[in-house]
């Protein structure tokens, strides 16, 4: 799961990432300023896939034309 972290003293556009309740890290910042725009108009989180390498964990993110996209939909349709 990825969630905003809107209170994150350092960078209010932090995006944390989760395995369960287990945070487990952030997204880039580059890559947070877009998803946390993103997530605010979701409600804050979304749950996305990841890959697990020896000591590393990759997350699957949306691409991000899907995701607006998605995102203009749900206004539309309410």
């Amino acid at each position: 799961m990825i969630r905003r972290e809107p209170e994150n003293r350092v960078d209010r556009n932090a995006v944390a990432v989760f395995i369960g309740v287990r945070q487990i890290g952030y997204l880039r910042s580059g890559k947070a300023s877009f998803y946390s725009r993103a997530l605010r108009a979701l409600g804050g989180s979304l749950e996305v896939t990841g890959e697990i390498e020896e000591y590393s964990y990759f997350v699957n993110l949306p691409r991000k034309l899907a995701l607006r996209n998605f995102i203009q939909g749900k206004r539309e349709h309410g």
